[in-house]
């Protein structure tokens, strides 16, 4: 495995975790009700304006994402970004979907929300599974999913033959990369008043011959994740205003 990266096992859930856990538990058997209020009020509203702040990732330079032809399928989120940075050879995709105020309409975990679909004509699933990945944090390794892609006639002629994407929610800072466990904190941090305000990382880079994909992806998560963390921690605090 790659630096940063385990394929057995993972972090098991923090304390943090468990009270968050314990408190939408308590809270639902205590008053089921009063729960299902207090979600509906916090998410029956319109979404305020999410801006996602270009992130400035150096060494890493921007380049344009059009060149591999790649977006994830997240439907009406309230922000995304889509952009490909370069540090020599090697390309790392960083994708994110923004989720405020959301209703059935627009919710960041759902069967909808996938990074392809099955009738995609540019990019073909061949592969998937969960690595443990070390986000620089301090926090140790924690899983996310990952998704061997492979090119199809509709991309651009220019894009990779294969591709390796990580992906991973992102919950008021609280990174996890299960649909239920995502459900739950986001609605423990409802709860707790702060909102709903989600999203999903999706990191991606190209499989070269005689490259290794998961290196390059662990070097940039490890040394960029803090950058993009806060973008989303400045996004979240601005819906609180």
């Amino acid at each position: 495995a790659a630096p940063g990266t385990s394929t057995t096992g993972g972090k098991q859930p923090s304390m943090a975790g468990f009270w968050l856990f314990a408190l939408v538990f308590a809270v639902i058997v205590a008053s089921p009700l009063f729960a299902k209020r207090m979600l509906e009020q916090t998410g029956s509203g319109p979404a305020n304006q999410v801006v996602l702040a270009d992130a400035n990732l150096p060494p890493w330079q921007a380049a344009d994402a059009g060149a591999i032809g790649f977006k994830p399928h997240f439907l009406n989120p309230s922000a995304e970004s889509n952009r490909l940075y370069v540090d020599g050879d090697k390309t790392v995709g960083v994708y994110q979907a923004y989720y405020r105020g959301q209703n059935y309409e627009r919710k960041l975990v759902t069967s909808t929300n996938v990074l392809v679909t099955s009738n995609d004509k540019a990019w073909s699933q061949v592969g998937h599974g969960a690595v443990s990945v070390d986000f620089g944090d301090g926090d140790g390794a924690r899983p996310v999913r990952f998704t061997e892609l492979r090119r199809m006639g509709a991309a651009p002629a220019e894009a990779p033959e294969r591709m390796l994407a990580w992906q991973t929610y992102w919950i008021h800072g609280r990174l996890t990369s299960n649909d239920y466990l995502a459900k739950v904190y986001s609605a423990a941090y409802q709860l707790l008043g702060r909102g709903d305000d989600s999203a999903v990382l999706v990191f991606y880079t190209p499989v070269q011959v005689g490259g290794d994909a998961r290196e390059t992806l662990a070097s940039f998560v490890a040394s960029q994740y803090g950058r993009i963390d806060a973008v989303l921690e400045a996004a979240a605090a601005g819906g609180r205003k």
